[in-house]
């Protein structure tokens, strides 16, 4: 029996768009695991009663400070977001659910099965793990540091678009004669409404908005670079037909911090907690019995399943 007590930010994601089995999974493990008390040890699982009644199952009564405690983890957003979604009404629904397994589960006195056990108190070893790498992490994404990568990472929130008008033409023929009106005056706006044959795009004058250039194909993206703002590009076969361009603006900045604080800070989450567990790998004294052997590796990036799998192998 596997029993999963993590309530993770990717498992809440998941059920966003659709809701499916793994939200049983995530209160199963809830109930079991995470609310284990030192003078009930005997039957792990009783939840903590907090808040208000939402429901009550066989004279059992589930509150509030249950689900409050499932997202308190996420940020406000995510949450109006999983609310917006139906999420809140799912997780209350598994929570009776699980509710009246549990029951069953402690009925059949399967909290005093050994493997079962040793599944608990590795799901609470993987609980308490997580939390203090996540606890360290946290405390050491400061501001500077924050900064700090931001600055090194300068190149991932760079934007390399183009701003980008269309006329398209169904043939080569057609595509070169309003591409010699253009080179001779003619208003691109005007000439798109009454000769381009791009539906989305002919009422609006032939206005594509920004593009990123690294999704262009190179036959669009050569001359585009090449290119001035101002000039007309084309014509350049697209898939049959004929387009020609005209370089509206060439959009070459970078995003601000502040509007990627949250995106960097969990890089440098994930960063400092791979760094803390080397660490206290590194620190601990290990003995191994005598004849047996290690092969020393270099830790793979920390990832909150797997090692949420390497603490519980019963999970694997």
């Amino acid at each position: 029996m596997v029993f999963n007590c993590e309530v993770s930010k990717t498992t809440i994601e998941k059920h966003l768009k659709p809701f499916g089995d793994t939200m049983h999974t995530l209160i199963l493990g809830l109930m079991f695991a995470c609310g284990e008390q030192a003078n009930k040890a005997t039957v792990p699982g009783d939840l903590p009663q907090k808040g208000a009644v939402i429901a009550t199952v066989n004279n059992k009564t589930i509150h509030q400070g249950t689900v409050d405690d499932i997202l308190s983890q996420f940020s406000e957003d995510k949450i109006k977001e999983f609310k917006a979604s139906g999420g809140l009404e799912q997780v209350k629904e598994q929570l009776v659910l699980t509710e009246a397994l549990y029951q069953e589960a402690i009925k059949a006195k399967l909290h005093e099965e050994e493997d079962v056990k040793t599944a608990l108190a590795m799901a609470s070893r993987g609980v308490l793990a997580e939390a203090l790498v996540q606890s360290n992490a946290e405390k050491r994404a400061t501001d500077e540091l924050i900064k700090k990568w931001y600055d090194d990472h300068l190149v991932q929130f760079r934007k390399n678009e183009v701003d980008l008008s269309l006329i398209m033409s169904k043939s080569e023929e057609d595509a070169q004669g309003i591409k010699a009106e253009l080179d001779g005056g003619a208003d691109f706006i005007a000439l798109a409404k009454a000769k381009s044959t791009d539906e989305r795009t002919k009422d609006s004058g032939g206005a594509m908005g920004p593009v990123d250039l690294r999704q262009l194909p190179p036959t669009m993206k050569t001359p585009i670079e090449a290119g001035n703002e101002g000039d007309f590009i084309g014509p350049i076969n697209l898939m049959g037909q004929w387009a020609v361009l005209k370089i509206n603006k060439k959009i070459n900045e970078v995003t601000p911090l502040e509007e990627v604080k949250d995106q960097v800070k969990e890089s440098v989450m994930r960063e400092q907690s791979q760094t803390y567990v080397e660490e206290i790998r590194a620190a601990a004294t290990v003995v191994f019995p005598e004849g047996t052997t290690t092969e020393a590796k270099t830790p793979a990036p920390l990832n909150k399943e797997e090692l949420k799998k390497d603490l519980n192998p019963q999970s694997k």
